[in-house]
């Protein structure tokens, strides 16, 4: 509801007398009364409350306000005179949204508390499988070797493999969306030429009342020519479907170094550090110890 403003130089009917008594009253209480009271309408009026800073007039740039959209509040900032809504939103429902609140990219806190991220506010995070701990078969295993001036590492060579210490898919991951396979590894040695190298994943990611199923998946990497020595690769393997993927499913891995499909192999086998898993999350956890 609009409430109309007061006439700020309202004159007192004619026929009566202007004696001292009124202009005082007029002068001293009425007209300083009925500025106040139109600043104050200014500010709170017509499903809007504004907050300006010191001494600055309503409807200035840079002044804030909320903005009652019938039934939620939207948070608004004067952008050179015009009233643009800002990325907070408080919902009827006691959830506050900041971000893209109107859009798709937005951060969430429900009512009760859960933090949830749509869109683009979701972020990664990495599931991580070192090799330093993993299994080591009697055959095909790989060399526990010098790495730096006091630290080691496992060099493969082609066939050699590891099983896995088993894992787990975070509460906070984002069920349904694809997992990204990866390794770490480092070359060893320069060489002149560019070189290959291929490595495979055996894994399985199960959810809980599930039965285990696996899939085998690989990818070669070129080490380009002259690499220095013990450099860090990165390297994506495969993008795994997780349409059935539910967080708290059990993770089981076996990594392998396979013959590359063409080019060259290093002269000196490469060492590799970890397997990971990066997994999109839309929660910090899940609400429940077993329900996301």
């Amino acid at each position: 509801m609009s409430v109309d403003k007061m006439p700020v130089f309202e004159n007192f009917p004619a026929e009566k007398e202007q004696n001292k008594l009124v202009l005082w009253i007029k002068n001293s209480i009425y007209t300083i009364a009925s500025i106040r009271i139109n600043f104050l309408l200014s500010l709170l009026n017509s499903g809007f409350s504004e907050i300006p800073a010191d001494d600055v007039a309503p409807g200035a740039a840079g002044n804030w306000r909320w903005r009652h959209d019938g039934t939620d509040l939207v948070l608004q900032l004067n952008v050179a005179g015009t009233w643009t809504d800002t990325a907070i939103k408080l919902l009827a429902d006691g959830t506050v949204m900041l971000g893209d609140v109107d859009g798709t990219d937005f951060t969430k806190i429900e009512a009760d508390g859960t933090v949830v991220f749509n869109g683009k506010a979701k972020v990664w995070n990495d599931i991580q499988f070192s090799l330093s701990t993993a299994k080591v078969p009697a055959v095909n295993a790989p060399s526990w070797d010098n790495f730096g001036a006091n630290t080691n590492k496992f060099t493969f060579s082609v066939n050699d493999l590891v099983d896995l210490e088993a894992n787990e898919v975070f509460h906070s991951y984002w069920e349904g969306s694809d997992i990204h396979s990866h390794v770490h590894f480092y070359s060893n040695g320069v060489d002149g030429t560019d070189r290959t190298v291929k490595f495979q994943l055996d894994i399985g990611i199960t959810n809980p009342g599930a039965a285990y199923s696996e899939i085998t998946v690989s990818h070669q990497f070129t080490i380009p020519a002259n690499t220095p020595d013990k450099t860090h690769f990165a390297a994506d393997i495969a993008i795994l479907d997780g349409t059935a993927i539910e967080q708290a499913a059990d993770i089981t891995v076996r990594f392998t170094r396979i013959v590359e499909d063409s080019g060259t192999a290093p002269t000196s086998d490469p060492f590799v550090s970890m397997i990971g898993l990066h997994i999109e999350e839309d929660t910090v956890g899940s609400r429940e110890e077993e329900i996301k």
